[in-house]
């Protein structure tokens, strides 16, 4: 457990779902224009993509 909060990996977990919003951004932006109207389906996307990038981490 204490391997899990050490700084390096902090480190790497941050910069995983830094790269996965752009990543979010970018891929809602150019796929899903007129999918979504609610903004809270939005977050909710993005919440699962950061989730399942942090995961996979």
């Amino acid at each position: 457990m204490n391997e899990l909060f050490n700084m390096s990996e902090l480190i790497m977990m941050g910069l995983v779902l830094f790269s996965s919003f752009f990543i979010f951004l970018f891929n809602y932006r150019t796929d899903n224009k007129e999918k979504y109207t609610n903004k809270w389906l939005i977050l909710l996307d993005l919440f699962i993509n950061m989730g399942m990038s942090i995961t996979g981490y």
